[in-house]
């Protein structure tokens, strides 16, 4: 049985209003205006910011007002992890969700935790992750069972660490009390590192460094940055061990309860931000790491050898992963690390 996410009281109330609002707006022509609410999981400056940003702009414009986009950035409506039940419930239209913070519901997002699946060439990242089966197809598929479309899978940038000590030995990492996304494939991944995972929300991890109730985080570049977190750590080690990948998701009864020219809005608007987002990104990693380089905060690229350490060490995770999944879940994860390596093969 797949556990849902609850919702506090407070917050349901305030979501059924929404939704019921929402929900009248299925039987819309197009001379009736539909509100679509999206919410994301970052700030307004952040790429995911940047994205829903740009997302209102032109599905309003293309759409000549006919979708009204109203956008909701982070602890505007609950945590994180009520996204994807927020857009199941419909009380929220769409959201850009994270699959390793919803993988406690849906469980198979769970191979998406796992480090070292994901190529270090981040355009055979980019080519994966727009034509995968095993995401697009089989994971996708997953969330159509339960009345939500998976519009798109796109990343942030690679992952890096910051901690108080240096790691660039797995000594290193022996008890770190490291912040971690909800997926529990990560606990399990920073346990086999001989970490001490603590999964937290991202609000909360500047007030958790300075109160030293952690001692490192694991983040996109830009993320580290716009949040500070450079500002109370001693080391940034870049290990390009992972990357961010996140997902643009849609009710998939308010989708089809458009007109088929409105449907074409929303679904070419992402298709048109895939290729602008990757962009964004990029940009935005590498001026944070250029601004991070100047302060005082240490930086440190792994070597090829200390990357391999950390591979061989981090697979104990990737076989409890396939051990413990359901045959789809295991599947997926199989198919993903052959399509990976299928890409790998073409570069250059």
């Amino acid at each position: 049985m797949q556990k849902h996410l609850t919702v506090p009281a407070s917050l349901a109330i305030l979501l059924g209003l929404l939704g019921g609002c929402a929900g009248d707006a299925q039987d819309a022509t197009e001379s009736e205006p539909v509100t679509l609410r999206l919410v994301h999981e970052e700030g307004a400056g952040d790429v995911q910011g940047q994205y829903a940003e740009r997302f209102e702009k032109l599905v309003e414009s293309r759409s000549d007002h006919r979708v009204d986009v109203v956008t909701y950035s982070a602890g505007q409506l609950g945590t994180n992890d009520d996204s994807l039940k927020m857009v199941e419930d419909n009380a929220v239209q769409a959201a850009i969700s994270t699959p390793s913070i919803t993988a406690p519901v849906v469980k198979e997002n769970q191979a998406l935790s796992i480090p070292f699946v994901f190529s270090d060439d981040m355009q055979v990242n980019r080519k994966v992750l727009d034509s995968s089966k095993a995401l697009n197809e089989d994971l996708a598929g997953i969330y159509s069972d339960r009345g939500v479309e998976v519009l798109d899978y796109w990343t942030e940038g690679f992952m890096a660490w910051t901690s108080n000590r240096p790691i660039a030995e797995p000594e290193g990492m022996k008890g770190l009390r490291i912040r971690t996304m909800t997926s529990p494939m990560l606990l399990t991944t920073y346990e086999a590192l001989g970490a001490s995972p603590m999964p937290m929300d991202a609000g909360e991890i500047y007030t958790a460094l300075q109160t030293n109730m952690i001692d490192a985080t694991v983040n996109p570049l830009f993320f580290i940055y716009s949040g500070n977190t450079h500002e109370v750590q001693d080391y940034l080690t870049l290990g390009r061990h992972h990357i961010y990948v996140t997902s643009t998701i849609i009710n998939a009864d308010f989708l089809h309860g458009l007109s088929a020219r409105d449907q074409k809005v929303i679904e070419s608007t992402v298709d048109d931000l895939d290729d602008w987002v990757f962009d964004v990104q990029e940009q935005m990693n590498e001026d944070a790491l250029t601004k991070m380089k100047a302060s005082d905060i240490s930086v440190v690229e792994l070597t090829d050898s200390q990357r391999e350490v950390y591979r061989k060490m981090s697979m104990k995770a990737r076989e409890e992963y396939l051990h413990s999944a359901d045959p789809r879940g295991a599947d997926i994860l199989r198919t993903l690390v052959r399509e990976i390596k299928q890409a790998e093969g073409g570069r250059g």
